[in-house]
């Protein structure tokens, strides 16, 4: 893709927008992971490895620019 890709819509229970902001701050980084049921969810991650809650649930889509 790029070193300047980067996700701009995560959907899946809902559709969540990433903030250019957001998607550069070198304090957060973007997880996506599977749960106990086999889906994927997406939340941040902050600097010290702690994880903040779920933004999207049942993940289905990542759009991707360029």
């Amino acid at each position: 893709m790029g070193p300047n890709a980067r996700v701009v819509t995560v959907t899946g229970d809902v559709a969540k927008p990433i903030d250019p902001a957001a998607w550069a701050d070198p304090n957060v980084t973007p997880i996506l992971h599977t749960t106990k049921r086999g889906t994927l969810k997406f939340r941040w991650a902050n600097r010290d490895g702690t994880w903040r809650e779920t933004e999207v649930k049942d993940v289905t889509k990542l759009e991707i620019a360029r």
